[in-house]
């Protein structure tokens, strides 16, 4: 592996690092809202979406 190579692996590993750490911050601002949902809203679309997108930055966060 020459220098030029392990530079763009370094830079790409950087990156997705930044990449987890910001869909860690929506996945917690997500989970704050999902957790807070009153009870009587938690038969809405809003509330099923919530879910649904915190499924996905799970699987997104265990991507990466």
């Amino acid at each position: 592996m020459n220098n030029t190579r392990r530079k763009q692996i370094s830079d790409l590993l950087s990156k997705l690092n930044e990449m987890k750490s910001e869909l860690k911050t929506i996945q917690n601002d997500e989970q704050k809202y999902f957790n807070n949902v009153p009870e009587n809203q938690q038969d809405s679309v809003r509330y099923y979406n919530s879910e649904s997108i915190l499924t996905q930055l799970d699987e997104a966060c265990f991507l990466l």
